[in-house]
């Protein structure tokens, strides 16, 4: 079995380099929408 950071070592390697809201917008997630009052609109 491998181990997280053998599967997603790109991504943990990026962290280090690059903002978190370039490597994953945050619009793009529900969570961001839930919290701007968005959802269902």
């Amino acid at each position: 079995m491998k181990s997280g950071i053998e599967r997603f070592r790109d991504e943990f390697e990026k962290g280090y380099t690059t903002p978190a809201w370039e490597l994953f917008p945050y619009e793009r997630s529900v969570y961001y929408h839930e919290a701007a009052g968005e959802v269902g609109k």
